[in-house]
């Protein structure tokens, strides 16, 4: 298990990366594919939470498979910092706040919520108690089963 400082400088590093990365896919969406911007704010955000479970699982708290229980909290609360986050950000571009200020405003406003939820629920110590996904994956598969 890494250290509690060191997970969360790598913590830190992954949000940062991740910020970075969701306004990319929001410029994409609204630039590229001409998306309306509440569509372009979800699907930016959908796009970098699932891909920051697995990143944080692995490389920030060392754990070496991902859970479904752990994959399930993390979306919620992504989800509900999500709300705060779409909220500023489409208030503040709505008052002529250029999109991608608004939204680096908004990640502020939810960095805080997610870092909590991140250590004290998501990933708490002692919190690997479930059936990780690829063991699930593969037992579905091996009874003909399909994830669905």
């Amino acid at each position: 298990m890494v250290g509690r400082w060191g997970a969360i400088v790598r913590w830190l590093i992954v949000a940062l990366a991740f910020s970075a990365a969701s306004l990319a896919f929001l410029f994409l969406f609204v630039e590229a594919l001409h998306l309306a911007l509440p569509v372009a704010t979800f699907l930016s955000a959908e796009v970098a939470t699932l891909l920051r479970f697995f990143v944080t699982n692995r490389w920030v708290f060392d754990r070496k498979a991902a859970t479904w229980v752990g994959l399930w909290q993390f979306h919620c609360a992504n989800a509900a910092a999500f709300a705060v986050w779409w909220a500023i950000t489409n208030l503040l571009s709505h008052y002529g706040v250029h999109y991608l200020v608004a939204a680096t405003a908004a990640i502020a406003g939810s960095s805080g919520f997610n870092f909590l939820t991140s250590f004290f629920w998501i990933w708490r110590s002692g919190g690997e108690t479930t059936r990780p996904v690829k063991e699930t994956i593969v037992a579905r598969a091996g009874d003909g089963t399909h994830i669905s």
